[in-house]
């Protein structure tokens, strides 16, 4: 989904600025690049954990266009076209803080991909990954389009992500109803 619209971007002629919060090794910016009509008009700007970042280095090659911080301070003055976000908001206890931090980038579209949101109450689980517990955050898909329509956004995609089951990875003490099928993917864009 970022490739189809960076490269619907770069065919107007245009650069590109992307922010990927928590991208980790950059693994989507090399995932994609290959297939970007114009790589050297993508800045890409990773931020997540120290570790992550220099794991990442390790792979950036001279004509990849990748920059690694470990801190949103590090970026304060810079703007974005676009806020791509990969299965991590689930992670985050307030994202609406976050969101305010972001908005201050002036992105032109917010991505989010492998997002688990539904019609559904907000709710914290157990989610086991690889024998480690970790708390996650189930959340409102109304609550997240309202905020973002509060801020001068527009949903324009929703699809769900149906090579991504939830269906058994459910503890059983979640009640049937609450439970979603698939993540989402889905696309903010900027009123004009």
């Amino acid at each position: 989904m970022p490739c189809l619209l960076l490269n619907c971007l770069l065919s107007q002629n245009k650069s590109c600025n992307v922010l990927d919060f928590a991208g980790g090794t950059g693994f989507i910016y090399y995932r994609i690049s290959p297939y970007l009509f114009d790589k050297k008009n993508i800045q890409w700007h990773v931020i997540d954990n120290k570790y992550l970042i220099e794991m990442g280095k390790r792979y950036k090659k001279d004509d990849d266009n990748i920059c690694y911080y470990s801190d949103l301070n590090e970026i304060s003055n810079n703007k974005y076209n676009i806020i791509y976000i990969n299965t991590s908001l689930q992670y985050l206890w307030d994202y609406k803080k976050l969101f305010i931090k972001l908005l201050s980038f002036e992105p032109i579209y917010f991505i989010f991909t492998r997002l688990i949101a539904g019609d559904i109450p907000n709710f914290v689980t157990c989610q086991n990954i690889h024998g480690v517990k970790t708390p996650c955050q189930f959340i409102n898909y109304r609550e997240l389009v309202n905020f973002f329509a509060e801020n001068n956004y527009d949903l324009i995609f929703k699809a769900p992500c149906t090579e991504e089951s939830l269906k058994d990875r459910y503890d059983n003490n979640i009640p049937k109803e609450i439970q979603i099928p698939f993540t989402l993917n889905i696309i903010f864009m900027k009123r004009s």
